[in-house]
């Protein structure tokens, strides 16, 4: 842990905190300190499309590897091999010396990191065969890893049985379930993706093409190839949205209506089938056309792939949430390395709060997100904007109630006049205060005057209670 904070108890029913350890004071905005993961994963799908350091999360800024990642499918096998080894022969996509890979695939920045790794765990999740260096090591590998499954199964059998209470199975559900939505966004296609890559490796190529003349064609020829490719894949997924278009929005009275028609349609498949292909070649075709007429800034961004992965940070962990936070917590885009900065000036002895949820949200939205945390927030916020929520319904239903619209009515302003007799105000000035807290409290108060003042108001614009009066002695007669 950083030596700038240590965990400490805030009170019996929070547990602990973080706290700011630092004799220095900070202003907003300043880095607080840096922390890495104690554990962190890539998300399977996004392995699909970023191939990334395991141990710091940086992106391998190897351009031929890149693009094999990205384009890891059959039907770029050979676009695939035309790109990487024009890159070879002409050093337009040079590869990346620091890159360290290990011989179960998995692949470093650096050595240092590739060590760093071994240490903490991979040493026992390398499927690498050990046992040709080592016969007897290997089976103390494999003997370990089968204690791992072993002991995976006894743990897993004992949160899904009988014996673990509600909370237990909901905090593993939610464990599980976090990996799924995190992996929802990218599990998509990523088209974007694959047209990334084309403006690295352009870049590359021109860099690289400086020394010659032999240089600056031989990249030429590897960025026309890799635009073919990325063009090629518009006009796939053009064809393909077109065909998935309304598949799954079949009925029952379709599918029936479409068994009765299976005999009749017997004998024209054939001719069907001949004419279907020639629209899909013309339908090809003009996709095809199209995508010749896309300019390549219109193909590609400026920013790669981004890195999803979930991370474990002893830290972070010790946060406690605060709907008004004094710091929040940013990554650099560059590693899994994140830094915590202050919201508010912080000094020694202070805990370090942050949001668990946007602090944007309104109260409800806040306290039921927060729910997912096991607590119901009661900070000094939510429960001020509470009450504001509680006085405006109150207004709202009162106004509905007794038809009357809502009103400001400010004391020091002759908006008095028309809600009293002028008669009243001289005397009433003096005491504003007192009658506007009375009209606070009693809006009932303040709702009568308005109503009486529409209901009794006749000829005599001010002698409102007057007229009132005289209604009463009449009646009495």
């Amino acid at each position: 842990m950083p030596p700038c904070v240590r965990v400490d108890k805030v009170s019996p029913d929070v547990g602990l905190g973080l706290y700011y350890n630092n004799t220095t004071a900070t202003s907003i905005g300043d880095v607080l300190y840096k922390d890495r993961p104690l554990f962190h994963i890539q998300h399977t799908a996004n392995r699909r499309y970023v191939t990334a350091c395991q141990t710091c999360s940086k992106i391998i800024d190897n351009t031929v590897l890149q693009l094999q990642t990205i384009l890891d499918e059959d039907a770029f096998r050979e676009a695939q091999y035309q790109v990487y080894e024009l890159g070879r022969e002409s050093g337009a996509l040079p590869d990346n010396n620091s890159m360290v890979k290990c011989r179960c695939g998995e692949i470093y920045c650096s050595e240092e990191c590739r060590v760093s790794a071994y240490k903490k765990h991979h040493w026992a999740l390398c499927v690498a065969d050990e046992a040709t260096d080592d016969e007897a090591v290997g089976d103390a590998y494999n003997l370990l890893a089968d204690a791992f499954m072993s002991k995976k199964n006894e743990i897993l059998g004992y949160l899904l049985s009988d014996k673990c209470d509600y909370g237990g199975r909901r905090l593993y559900e939610n464990i599980v379930g976090m990996f799924d939505m995190n992996n929802i966004d990218i599990e998509i296609h990523n088209a974007k993706a694959k047209m990334e890559v084309s403006e690295l490796v352009a870049a590359a190529a021109a860099s690289a093409a400086n020394g010659g003349n032999a240089n600056r064609e031989m990249a030429a020829t590897v960025t026309n190839v890799l635009c073919n490719i990325l063009r090629e894949k518009q006009v796939a997924l053009s064809m393909w949205s077109s065909e998935m278009e309304g598949v799954y929005e079949d009925d029952d009275d379709d599918q029936e209506e479409e068994d009765n028609d299976d005999d009749m349609m017997s004998d024209v498949v054939e001719h069907d089938d001949v004419e279907h292909e020639q629209l899909v070649a013309e339908e090809l075709a003009q996709l095809r056309e199209q995508a010749r007429g896309v300019a390549l800034a219109e193909l590609v961004q400026k920013d790669f792939p981004s890195f999803h992965g979930t991370g474990f940070y002893s830290t972070v962990a010790r946060m406690n949430h605060s709907c008004c936070p004094n710091a929040k917590v940013v990554f650099n885009n560059t590693t899994n390395e994140m830094e915590v900065v202050s919201l508010a000036p912080i000094k020694y002895g202070d805990e370090l709060r942050i949001s668990y949820v946007p602090i944007h949200l309104d109260v409800n939205t806040r306290r039921h997100r927060l729910k997912d945390y096991g607590f119901y927030c009661n900070c000094d916020r939510c429960v001020t904007e509470q009450q504001q929520q509680q006085q405006q319904q109150q207004q709202q239903q009162q106004a509905a109630f007794y038809g009357v619209p809502e009103w400001n009515i400010d004391p020091t302003k002759n908006q008095w006049r028309w809600c009293v007799d002028p008669a009243w105000y001289g005397g009433m000035r003096d005491k504003a205060n007192m009658d506007m807290y009375r009209l606070m409290v009693y809006p009932f108060f303040g709702y009568a005057l308005l109503y009486l003042h529409s209901r009794f108001k006749q000829n005599d614009k001010y002698n409102v209670f007057a007229k009132w009066r005289k209604d009463d002695d009449d009646q009495q007669e």
